[in-house]
């Protein structure tokens, strides 16, 4: 895949290997081994180096449009796609599980389905949610879930790391983002 000018494959623009993401946040929590400051980066926790990485939030009506999309924004050198399924009503499941297969290998991809109480579009029941979001798990690389609804419920925690750990084809379990957007 096509990466920006000036930029080598596996190495973020200010010459650190690339293997962290950075990801709107407003609290401190240690996910799977890493820091999540309120700095908004993700940091590693040997060094607490900071490394930022563009990720691109993809939505749209069409699978058609949602494709075009993915790949404009892997060739302008995107290092993640946060694939916004709460802003894809008019996607099917299937189409968005197809879209691993059309990413550049080393290219992750963050699941999100945001709630409209944290800013999102979806309407729907929480459990609805939930559901949605471990039925579309196999796409994803790190799946995107509020902090407050983590905290909230041990029966979401536990089928999230269920998703999680279920890596199937994957040579590696799925990560956790753990959100929080304030409005204020």
């Amino acid at each position: 895949a096509p990466i920006a000018p000036g930029r080598k494959p596996g190495v973020s623009m200010h010459g650190r290997p690339r293997h962290v993401i950075h990801h709107e946040v407003s609290f401190i929590a240690e996910v799977h081994g890493r820091a999540y400051s309120s700095e908004s980066r993700l940091v590693r926790m040997a060094d607490r180096s900071p490394m930022t990485f563009l990720a691109v939030s993809i939505a749209g009506d069409l699978i058609e449009q949602v494709r075009r999309d993915v790949a404009e924004a892997v060739a302008l050198g995107a290092d993640l796609i946060e694939l916004r399924v709460d802003q894809m009503p008019g996607v099917p499941d299937a189409d968005i599980l197809s879209l691993r297969d059309a990413l550049p290998d080393g290219v992750p991809i963050i699941l999100t389905i945001r709630s409209a109480a944290e800013g999102g579009a979806w309407s729907d029941s929480e459990e609805d949610r939930i559901d949605r979001l471990i039925e579309l798990s196999p796409v994803a690389d790190y799946i995107d879930v509020e902090f407050a609804t983590w905290l909230g419920s041990h029966d979401v925690r536990r089928r999230l790391r269920l998703a999680l750990d279920a890596s199937g084809r994957r040579s590696s379990p799925r990560k956790l983002i753990l959100s929080s957007h304030d409005f204020a």
